[in-house]
Order: structure tokens, then C-alpha cells, then sequence
């Protein structure tokens, strides 16, 4: 393994960073990972530009590309990609100052989505883990009376670029203080220039947006850590969702109220249809997936298992609307419908699920593809 350092850190972000992780597999930027080093070199070729002799990629601008996304139960999201000029500085910044900007973001104690740097998974950065706030969800029903759920409103949409700033050196430094040593000011105009000089809002999707949102996120908590006085044990942020547990009602309000003041600093504002205290009651969401994994088909992946095994998915489905349990099952059963005989049933089956929940597409399509691939002669001999 290569060492820990900035260059290979901005190696991974480039090869592993880039596109949204949404996006089919043929959408892949290895190779931009591996020619790093020349690009670098080239690009600091390029002349210093204006009276203080700045990069030439302080004044870089580029546009983002978008598209959006179905998401289970909701409306779709946008995401996007910046140019790779823009995200290759970016990047490099974010690389070079990690270390100092994890120091930064450590400072909360609530978040159970940090970024935490990944050197041999899918992504330079470790995804967040859903199970880990289903988990301290189900520690807070049980300890306290009342539970608030909160989160930010179009969180990523809507980050003002100048905020990273106020995140990392603090509102009053960095207002007064706009020189681009400081990098809370460097992500903040790379950032800009990135979207054609916008300043609200990050691209959902590469790792350098979870990186400075995560960074706003945490300064967001600190605030709130004072004058709330929670705790990690009382209270957990996951990416822009608030868990708050409290033994009254008045002591909720008021969490909400210190919630909505700190997001208010860094130009945010909490979700109000989002926004509720319930009373606490049990809360117990895994079982499902032990089910699912319990009934995949085994070999030889006869008619009888996969009928039986599509039929337990559909009632499971039912019982769990709130969890994209057809999502976890296709994933875990793809060998099952890649070899088994009565593909047509699958087949059928697959397209009607599409239908009604479009957030497993991919995986529709590359059962599809390999499906073809390997069982071309018996799928054409099934009609």
C-alpha cells in the first residue's frame, strides 16, 4: 500500500471521488487518479496571474453537470459533476489540509457521519453508515421520553460557499480575514468557480461535497453542543438529520429552537415539515434484513425456491414500506436470478418492481447485461 500522504490522499479523490456514486459503472475516473502527477506538473507550467502572482487555477471557472436521481419514497435529487480541472484543485486542497480540516470537524460530538478517509473501498471517502443511526435511534426510544427529528432544508442546495470559511476559522476571522492563505477561503473560491462564481449550493455526489459538508455540518453542531448541552449519547447528527432524545416536551422545544439559531448563522434553515417531536416508543428496524438474507435462494436455484423467495420479498416489502427492502434483496440475491432456469418469471418480476420503485435501476440493469452475457443461448431458448 502506498503511503498515507497528501499526494496519494489526492490520488484517491480523483480516482475514486469524481462522479457520484450513483452513476452507472461505466461512468469511472481511475485514470485521472493515475496521471496525477502529470497533470500537476502541467498545470503548474501555467503562469501566475495578476499583481500577487496567484495560480492560474485561482481564476479557472467551470460549469457543473447535473441530473437527477430516484430515491425511495421521495422526490428524485440532483446531482451533479463539476470539470475535472476544477475538481482535480479542490481536491488537491482538501488533500493537502485534511489532516487540519478533520481536527475541524472532530470538534463535534454528535455527528456519526464523519469523513473518514478510505484508501481500498469504492469511494476515497467511507460512506455513511444507515445502520448506525437506525441503531442509535433505537438506544434513544429507549432511554428517553421524547425524540426530535430535524434536518437541514435542501442541505447541499443550499450551502453558501462563504460559510465554509465561517466553518473552518469562524465567522468573525473569516469576515475580516479574506486572504486566500487561509484555506477556508481557498475551498470557498474553488468552490465558486467550480459553478461559474455561484455561491449557493455544493454538487450532490463527489467526495469533495460530503468532505466541506461535513465541515458546515459539524460547525453547525458546536453551537449547539453549548447551549443545548447535548451530548453524543443524547444526540446525533447524520449528515443533515438531527436525533435528539429528551425527557420533555419544553426541554425538545427548545433543542429545536438552538438547532434552528446555528443553522440560521451559516445562511441554513431546518426543515419544518421535517421537524417533530414524537414520544418515544420501541423502535426495532433490522429484522427484515435478516429475513431476506434467510430466504435467498440456495442452489440449483430451481423455480420452486425462486417463486417462494419472490413471493416472501413481496410480502416483506409490504410489511416494511418505509425501507427499501427490494433494493437490499436484489442486491444480495443477484447470483440466485444470474443462474437460475426460470429467468422469464424473474424477468417479469424485476420489470414490475422497476415500475413502482426506479431506485433499482443499476442493479436491474447489470443483472440484465451479465444475465445476457453468460445465459444468452438458454434466455433466447425461455421464449
Amino acid at each position: 500500500m502506498s503511503a498515507k500522504n497528501a499526494p496519494t490522499r489526492h490520488r484517491r479523490f480523483l480516482a475514486a471521488g469524481f462522479f457520484p456514486p450513483e452513476l452507472p459503472r461505466c461512468f469511472y475516473s481511475e485514470k485521472l487518479g493515475k496521471y496525477r502527477s502529470y497533470l500537476l506538473s502541467n498545470f503548474e507550467k501555467l503562469p501566475k496571474v495578476g499583481k500577487q502572482k496567484d495560480p492560474a487555477y485561482y481564476y479557472y471557472k467551470g460549469n457543473r453537470t447535473s441530473f437527477n436521481y430516484p430515491r425511495f419514497t421521495k422526490h428524485p435529487r440532483r446531482h451533479s459533476f463539476i470539470n475535472p480541472i476544477s475538481y482535480f484543485f479542490l481536491s488537491k486542497i482538501l488533500s493537502d489540509k485534511y489532516v487540519e480540516l478533520r481536527k475541524v470537524s472532530k470538534k463535534s460530538k454528535i455527528s456519526v457521519s464523519p469523513s473518514v478517509f478510505d484508501w481500498s473501498g469504492d469511494r476515497a471517502l467511507k460512506r455513511p453508515v444507515f445502520e448506525s443511526r437506525e441503531y442509535f435511534l433505537s438506544n434513544l426510544n429507549a432511554r428517553f421520553a421524547f425524540i426530535i427529528n430535524s434536518d437541514l432544508s435542501a442541505f447541499y442546495h443550499s450551502i453558501y460557499t462563504h460559510a465554509i470559511a465561517w466553518a473552518v476559522h469562524g465567522k468573525n476571522f473569516a469576515k475580516k480575514n479574506r486572504s486566500y492563505k487561509h484555506v477556508g477561503n481557498l475551498i470557498d473560491l474553488i468552490s465558486r468557480n467550480s459553478q461559474d462564481g455561484q455561491t449557493i449550493g455544493l454538487p450532490v455526489g463527489p467526495d469533495t461535497s460530503r468532505m466541506i459538508a461535513e465541515l458546515v455540518g459539524s460547525a453547525i453542531d458546536i453551537p449547539v453542543q453549548s447551549s443545548a448541552g447535548i451530548t453524543s449519547n443524547s444526540a446525533m447528527r447524520f449528515v443533515d438529520d438531527f436525533s435528539v432524545g429528551t425527557h420533555t416536551k419544553e426541554r425538545a422545544e427548545s433543542v429545536i429552537a438552538s438547532i434552528r439559531r446555528s443553522a440560521n448563522t451559516f445562511e441554513l434553515d431546518i426543515n419544518n415539515e421535517k421537524t417533530f417531536i414524537t414520544s418515544s416508543s420501541s423502535y426495532y428496524v433490522w429484522g427484515w434484513k435478516s429475513y431476506i438474507r434467510s430466504i435467498i435462494p440456495k442452489p440449483p436455484y430451481d423455480s420452486q425456491s425462486i417463486d417462494l423467495f419472490l413471493y416472501n420479498l413481496n410480502r416483506t416489502s409490504l410489511e416494511n414500506r418505509d425501507s427499501n427492502v427490494a433494493k437490499f434483496a436484489l442486491q444480495n440475491a443477484r447470483r440466485a436470478f444470474l443462474e437460475c432456469d426460470s429467468w422469464k418469471q424473474v424477468e417479469m418480476y424485476l420489470i414490475s418492481v422497476y415500475r413502482e420503485n426506479p431506485t433499482i435501476i443499476s442493479i436491474l440493469v447489470e443483472i440484465f447485461v451479465i444475465r445476457h452475457l453468460t445465459k444468452s443461448r438458454r434466455y433466447y431458448r425461455s421464449y
